[in-house]
């Protein structure tokens, strides 16, 4: 569910276009000091290095920020799925206290649930997934209300009451904060504009120290380029190689032979 312009983009995309984009200001600002030197003017060299190291410090910290907001949210959604696996088997034990006709209903939906559950890791079935398991919680609900009439106020209905609650909990926070909490357009177009202003004056620079190695600028540049792919995958919690382990629900299912 692609909610930001840089969320339509696939991630092996993104590194390739950022080095292309800074190879390419990289150039220009090569090209701009050579045309200078062609036209005679003097070119200072000291006000220049200490800007392009202002500029650099600008684009790290930028950089810092956005690694840091993009790796607490990964981390925090490795956290919602535990927290939603611990819900869930915590209404999968408390079901055995239910009426044996609605025991075996409330555990199937369960098992259906942690399959649905698991099967959201793919960004294509989204919709599909968040459709059924908001389904599935209403049955769940209407099970809950239906024995807190047939039984009311027993520590069993109560304590599995709970445990649905949970399960309402966990699901809305990790629709929130792995569906719809993503780094804003906005901090990508200023990351994005920073590094043109950072690789534009690293080839102004360039030009300027005639010996300058080269190298150094194209592993700076790559170097970058990384960082912004990483974040980028820190961001999206299914995609890419930096995923949101599913494993508690896994093993949850594993453990109890769902």
């Amino acid at each position: 569910m692609p909610h930001a312009l840089f969320d339509f983009i696939p991630i092996w995309a993104i590194f390739i276009l950022t080095v292309l984009l800074s190879f390419f200001f990289f150039t220009l600002g090569l090209k701009l000091v050579n045309y200078r030197k062609k036209e005679g003017q003097p070119i200072p060299e000291t006000p220049v290095s200490a800007i392009f190291a202002a500029i650099l410090s600008l684009l790290a910290f930028i950089l810092a920020f956005t690694f840091s907001s993009a790796a607490l949210r990964y981390d925090e959604r490795n956290k919602l799925v535990l927290q939603e696996a611990i819900a869930i088997k915590q209404a999968y034990f408390r079901a055995s206290f239910l009426p044996s006709q609605d025991r075996s209903s409330v555990r199937s939906l369960l098992k259906e649930y942690t399959l649905i559950r698991l099967e959201g890791i793919y960004p294509q079935k989204q919709k599909e997934v968040l459709k059924r398991s908001l389904e599935i919680q209403n049955e769940l609900w209407d099970y809950a209300k239906e024995i807190g009439f047939k039984i009311p106020s027993t520590n069993a209905n109560q304590l599995f009451i709970i445990s649905l609650g949970d399960i309402l909990d966990a699901h809305a926070r990790r629709v929130i904060i792995g569906v719809y909490r993503h780094i804003p357009s906005t901090i990508w177009y200023a990351l994005y504009f920073v590094t043109i202003l950072a690789v534009t004056s690293m080839g102004y620079f360039v030009g300027i120290k005639k010996n300058h190695d080269l190298v150094m600028s194209v592993a700076l540049i790559i170097s970058f380029s990384a960082v912004i792919t990483l974040i980028a995958d820190l961001d999206r919690s299914q995609e890419g190689s930096i995923r949101v382990s599913q494993q508690p629900l896994i093993d949850f299912y594993n453990e109890n032979n769902l």
